[in-house]
């Protein structure tokens, strides 16, 4: 009977999954990289435990549920790009939020047509969370421990408590407003009106409990447990359109990843409805046929932010959830599309975005205008694990912006998502993210919002794992992955070095080209300048946690030093 079992779940993996030659080749080690130490930490000992890589992400998702409650959590959802050595396949799996089944295309207008901030605060903001069914879905892959196990150090952390660090100090402070209405998260994140400060202990008693029903009810939890019925009741309560029906008709959904190549290698990134598997291999695949210098240089960078405007404003016009919208992916891919894309770059100078009118593969597009600076910072997370038998897991998860819908039911612990911002509430008018979007991304029941999430697995020339890489950062995770491939695939430099690097970033509208504090050399920027390029400098973008293996099996994995996350790898 466990030989039938086995064999099943080894013909139901490979069913939808990518299906590469075998690599026989194993790590010399495993490797976790998180955006915390204690989510590192856990994790870690579940691969010393003898764990594979998905039980060892499910734990460290739930832990960094407990400690980035700002940045995603049981309340939430997300894709994970999941890697089975033993097969040879990768799996793209889709457990991202829903537009609930009473959600209506124009909820987010007022009587003049212009957008409200309901999708951005309050009961009316959240899609249908996906977390729990996304993680209880791997454990049903090929876990190798019990569920209990995976979900017993969130729980533990939880209930007794961790320090407040710097930075979520610095959430609390940022939407702090939004916090003290909400009389749940008033009372966790700002009692008496005070808003916690690094140093002071957080113990989320509510939270703890509801992991522990997780851990013995598993997916019926979010079903028809004790946890849905009291997010139901809140949101009845507040005019909210989270229903029960809402929870059982959830599915998690297994896509296709996207492939392309890069200078010999294999890249396997999440497909639609994440735009960012598309617009990173479109990247890559234009900036290799372009020809690529041995050195960082003032044309290499022009040339690269061109592409980035190129490719955002595909997005903007063809990207949605293709369940809903014939998302023309293989058009946006075909070697004719990039070429014209490609070919419309002025080596002389920057074309301004509101010129620009990319060939369309199919269809006319959208009239799409505006577009804002948004809000580029640490929200969202990402993880990346890799064990000793070659099996491997990119993760990105969100509650979208810092702390959500800022609304927790009571009895739960549970911080709901504004996921509901991510669809085009209005075709042209840009969302938190300053994004601007069409109908193809419209608001429609059940409907998956777009999202730029880009869990990436990287394979090379012998067809070995080379990285695990992905980030958080709205609009700019696309971004952030992709030079985090070039400075090390191409330049050569090693993975710390690569995400310590000065980051920069441009998605069509607005037409700038958006820098981390550290900025460019005085140099570079005069030149791009010169080019006609806008130059602004915002704060610090992107969290990338990433694991490298060279071609001699040597493991190496690095955690970004914006963030407090950590990495390490486990002999």
């Amino acid at each position: 009977m466990r030989l039938f079992r086995l064999l099943v779940l080894a013909l139901g993996w490979m069913a939808c999954a990518h299906q590469p030659t075998p690599n026989l080749v194993l790590p010399a080690a495993g490797a976790v990289a998180t955006a915390n130490h204690h989510a590192t930490k856990a994790a870690l000992q579940v691969l010393r435990e003898g764990g594979n890589a998905i039980d060892a992400a499910i734990t460290a998702v739930l832990v960094l549920g407990v400690t980035e409650p700002y940045s995603a959590g049981l309340g939430g959802g997300g894709f994970a790009l999941v890697h089975h050595q033993g097969s040879g396949t990768t799996r793209a799996i889709d457990f991202r939020e829903r537009a609930p089944l009473r959600a209506s295309r124009d909820m987010y207008l007022d009587p003049q047509g212009n957008p409200t901030a309901d999708s951005v605060t309050g009961w009316l903001a959240a899609g249908v969370p996906g977390t729990a069914a996304g993680l209880s879905h791997l454990h049903g892959l090929h876990s190798t421990m019990t569920w209990e196990r995976l979900v017993a150090p969130a729980q533990q952390l939880a209930k007794n408590g961790f320090q407040v660090t710097p930075l979520l100090e610095a959430r609390i402070q940022r939407r702090l407003a939004d916090l003290l209405v909400d009389p749940e998260m008033q009372r966790l994140f700002a009692p008496g009106g005070k808003p916690l400060k690094a140093g002071q202990t957080l113990i989320q008693t509510d939270l703890a409990k509801t992991l522990e029903r997780m851990a013995k009810n598993g997916r019926r939890e979010w079903i028809d447990g004790a946890t849905t019925r009291r997010i139901v009741e809140a949101m009845k309560a507040n005019e909210g359109l989270i229903q029960t029906n809402d929870f059982a008709a959830y599915q998690v959904k297994e896509r296709t990843p996207i492939e392309g190549s890069f200078q010999g290698h294999r890249i396997l990134s999440f497909p639609p409805p994440s735009s960012g598997g598309i617009h990173l291999v479109q990247m890559l695949l234009m900036l290799e046929a372009s020809g690529l210098p041995g050195t960082d240089s003032i044309d290499f960078r022009h040339r690269w932010i061109e592409t980035m405007r190129r490719a955002y404003q595909d997005r903007a016009r063809h990207l949605g959830d293709p369940d809903f919208y014939p998302v023309p992916q293989e058009g946006l891919l075909s070697p004719s599309h990039l070429k014209a894309l490609r070919q419309s770059i002025k080596r002389e100078g920057a074309t301004p975005s509101q010129d620009l009118n990319n060939p369309q593969p199919q269809g006319a597009p959208s009239e799409l205008k505006g577009g804002s600076e948004g809000n580029p910072h640490h929200e969202t997370s990402h993880l990346s694990v890799l064990d000793r038998r070659g099996n491997a897991v990119s993760l990105t998860f969100t509650i979208n912006t810092t702390f959500g819908a800022a609304v927790m039911a009571p009895g739960t612990g549970v911080i709901l998502n504004n996921e509901m911002d991510d669809f085009s509430a209005k075709p042209g008018v840009p969302n938190a993210y300053g994004l601007v979007g069409g109908e193809a991304n419209a608001i429609a029941p059940g409907k998956t919002p777009l999202s730029s999430m880009t869990p990436t697995l990287v394979f090379g020339p012998d067809n070995r794992l080379r990285l695990v890489i992905g980030s958080p950062g709205g609009s700019t995770i696309i971004t952030t992955v992709l030079q985090t491939i070039l400075q090390t695939l191409h330049l050569g430099r090693t993975l710390a070095e690569s995400l310590a690097l000065p980051r920069f970033h441009h998605q069509w509208l607005p037409d700038c080209v958006l820098l981390d504090r550290q900025g460019l050399n005085e140099d570079m920027s005069d030149a791009l300048k010169e080019l006609g390029h806008c130059l602004k400098v915002r704060e610090d973008f992107g969290n990338a946690q990433g694991i490298m293996i060279d071609d001699k099996g040597r493991v190496t994995a690095a955690s970004d030093p914006r963030g407090e996350g950590t990495a390490e790898v486990v002999p």
